[in-house]
């Protein structure tokens, strides 16, 4: 197992294996300067990924709606369990 599927596993917690090769696709040839910035977080591409592959405009949208983000390096970057609070909510609001 790479250093990437590690930080991808460790980041994502009990996704689902379709998930976990969705995000391991996103982020491949990913890379920052200093790893330790990244560890545990999501760039854009990973975190659609998780989300089920949603667009683009969709997931700025959810920012926008509230879903938090973090700035690292001038990267915005996700946890995956910020987003799964997210569509919890959210979903628990639509009914």
């Amino acid at each position: 197992m790479t250093e990437k599927e590690k930080q991808v596993i460790d980041a994502v917690g009990s996704a689902t294996p379709e998930q976990l090769d969705a995000a391991l696709r996103a982020i491949s040839g990913f890379e920052t300067q200093n790893p330790k910035d990244a560890d545990g977080f999501l760039n854009l591409a990973a975190a659609r990924g998780y989300a089920g592959n949603v667009s683009r405009t969709t997931f700025y949208r959810w920012v926008q709606s509230g879903m938090r983000c973090y700035r690292i390096r001038r990267r915005i970057m996700f946890r995956a369990s910020d987003i799964t609070d997210f569509i919890l909510k959210t979903q628990g609001a639509d009914k």
